[in-house]
């Protein structure tokens, strides 16, 4: 079983939310494009590749703020911003979420975490990689199945999952669905570091 674990850390180079936004080149590739924006605004944006393979930014404008710029970026491609604290952001396909948890208008940039911080972010998505990986070996919905996961997950101050989407490829809803509701019942020892950014994500594939 292969896998590996990853938190999307703070940007170094965070602007004010006041700035304008820099004219972005003609509709790049969506992904180039969100990348640019969280490395330039100190946002963390969570996602499958899948979701925006093929996909094309729509243009932003020069006058635009930021999160005018993520919505402008974001036009026609069928996808939604969820935000889950101001500065981090889940994108889903539109219609497979109820009302965002906070709207594009009450968007704010945070300066980004220290080393130290981070540190102790990575070391936590280990612990919760480990554990994750350990109670889906003991599945057996999932016995023998090959699978390729992207799992991003939410905990609460006692270390306990409290929300998670699962992606995965085409033709492995199924092992989607059993990870996913085995997952739910996972319950770290160890409380998550304070102010960790969430959602944690993860990758987990069998083959």
């Amino acid at each position: 079983m292969a896998l590996a674990a990853f938190l999307l850390p703070s940007v170094a180079h965070a602007q004010a939310a006041a700035e304008s936004a820099d004219e972005a080149p003609a509709q790049p590739p969506l992904g180039d494009a969100l990348e640019e924006f969280s490395r330039r605004f100190s946002f963390d944006i969570v996602y499958p590749e899948s979701l925006v393979h093929g996909l094309r930014a729509g243009p932003v404008t020069s006058a635009a703020s930021p999160h005018r710029a993520l919505d402008q970026l974001l036009r026609g491609t069928g996808l939604v911003a969820r935000f889950t604290r101001p500065d981090a952001i889940i994108l889903e396909p539109a219609g497979a979420t109820s009302a965002p948890d906070m709207t594009l208008d009450a968007l704010e940039v945070r300066p980004p975490t220290s080393a130290a911080d981070a540190s102790a972010y990575e070391w936590y998505g280990q612990r919760l990689l480990e554990a994750s990986l350990d109670i889906l070996r003991k599945s057996t919905g999932l016995a023998a199945k090959p699978y390729d996961l992207f799992v991003y997950v939410w905990v609460d101050g006692a270390g306990k999952v409290t929300d998670l989407r699962v992606y995965a490829g085409t033709g492995e809803e199924r092992e989607a669905g059993v990870a996913s509701d085995v997952l739910r019942a996972l319950a770290l020892p160890t409380p998550p570091p304070r102010d960790m950014p969430q959602p944690v994500g993860l990758r987990i594939a069998s083959h």
